[in-house]
């Protein structure tokens, strides 16, 4: 879309940060950060006030118990590495479509 500006955060608090200051149509996190859990960045991602954006999570280390757990955190979806764009970005797309029909 129009006006599309990607952001980007180096770990899960600056995600946070930025969660907390901006909109954003959706979140791209990783199962394994550097320094944080990506289920625990997660569950506070689904912590913000008002309707917390959709968020994806992506990990090169898919399990299913993986998977389950981070779906029933609230992830909208679940990919695992490597994947294709087209891929991510129906992926993406469904998250928003979801997020929307929920905020209607």
């Amino acid at each position: 879309r129009e006006g599309y500006e990607p952001v980007e955060a180096e770990c899960g608090a600056a995600a946070l940060r930025v969660l907390r200051e901006r909109p954003v149509d959706a979140v791209l996190l990783d199962l394994r950060l550097a320094a944080d859990d990506g289920l625990d960045v997660l569950r506070e991602v689904r912590r913000l006030g008002g309707e917390p954006p959709p968020v994806v999570m992506l990990t090169a280390h898919g399990t299913i118990p993986a998977a389950v757990e981070a779906m029933r955190r609230g992830a909208a979806g679940f990919l695992t590495k490597p994947f294709r764009n087209d891929e991510l970005l129906a992926a993406v797309r469904r998250a928003v479509a979801d997020g929307r029909a929920r905020g209607a």
